[in-house]
């Protein structure tokens, strides 16, 4: 199993990557790959690219509370991944009375 965090509230002296308070990790086990939140904003997306990871074959997003700088970064995801078959696995409550926007106006409500 191989974990990279891909944002936090650290940065690294000898490590070029931007961090913010909040949390996004990748993890990946043999066939499958996901991330754990996605933090506030598409600093994980920045972040995995100059890793050279590529977020577009991941098989879910695991969101572990509800919270902007663990969620957020789901709106800017979905503006660059038009994938419909991703799964979010979340607490139910987790978005009660969030909606995330994509591109086009085209809404996902998460409450249901």
């Amino acid at each position: 199993m191989k974990l990279k965090v891909l944002v936090d509230n650290n940065t690294y002296i000898d490590q070029y990557y931007c961090g913010e308070p909040a949390v996004s990790y990748y993890i990946k086990d043999e066939d499958t790959s996901f991330l754990f939140d996605v933090g506030y904003s598409d600093l994980f997306i920045r972040n995995s690219n100059a890793l050279g990871i590529d977020l577009q074959n991941i098989s879910s997003i695991v969101i572990s509370h509800g919270h902007d700088d663990h969620t957020r970064g789901l709106k800017y995801y979905f503006e660059q991944n038009h994938r419909k078959n991703i799964s979010i696995i979340a607490h139910p409550n987790a978005f009660k009375e969030k909606m995330i926007q994509l591109l086009y106006k085209e809404e996902i409500d998460l409450t249901s």
